[in-house]
């Protein structure tokens, strides 16, 4: 939890979105106010192994629509198969999604519209 505390600090709402792809591939995006350590801890605990979640860096005033993101401090990437120690800059998180496939986070210093982060991907 201390990952996904650093990434959101302690008030808003944000989501974790699931996928369960051997039943039928259908997504649930669950939303939480923060603080709510305990209860996303929770949740994740509870998921099935054969789920993929996923969680964004991006704040929201209401459901997790383009419209209602809110400002982010986090610019982030899909790099896929580029490993994050070879990038410049380097990330300021990184972590292995799957074997051999990454993410990565940068830190602003500031926080700018969350359609500004997405385009400095």
């Amino acid at each position: 939890m201390k990952f996904l505390d650093r990434i959101w600090g302690q008030d808003g709402q944000v989501y974790l979105s699931s996928n369960d792809y051997e039943r039928d591939g259908s997504w649930v995006d669950e939303a939480f106010i923060l603080p709510a350590s305990d209860a996303i801890s929770q949740r994740i605990s509870s998921l099935s192994d054969t789920l993929d979640v996923y969680f964004s860096p991006v704040k929201f005033d209401g459901p997790r629509r383009e419209g209602n993101a809110k400002t982010s401090e986090w610019a982030w990437s899909d790099l896929d198969d580029v490993d994050p120690r070879d990038i410049v800059p380097k990330p300021t998180i990184a972590w292995e999604s799957s074997p051999n496939r990454y993410q990565a986070l940068w830190n602003l210093g500031e926080s700018v519209p969350a359609s500004e982060a997405s385009y400095l991907s």
